[in-house]
């Protein structure tokens, strides 16, 4: 088998498992049980939209998301769902 080829911080967090210095969280279970039901009451993604947008438009989008750290689609899902939640308001002009 291949061995895959790992990054700086790959190889440092390998390295510091094989010299045993990772432990198992104290309650495992306890925990894996948590984060289960986190996960099941987290909304379902279950509606996909096709949206035309002006190319100078997601441009500007795409530029905006790159500054925020983001790609594109989870930024103007962000946006959107401020919107419907009403979290996302349109500036006053002065």
């Amino acid at each position: 088998m291949k061995k895959a080829k790992l990054d700086k911080y790959e190889e440092e967090v390998l390295k510091s498992f094989e010299q045993g210095e990772w432990s198992s969280a104290p309650n495992v279970e306890e925990e894996k049980k948590k984060l289960s039901d986190y996960a099941k009451a987290a909304p379902a993604r279950n509606k996909r939209i096709c949206v035309n947008l002006s190319e100078h438009d997601f441009n500007d989008l795409q530029q905006k998301a790159i500054h925020e750290g983001m790609a594109w689609q989870p930024f103007i899902e962000s946006i959107l769902h401020k919107y419907a939640k009403g979290n996302l308001v349109e500036k006053k002009p002065r």
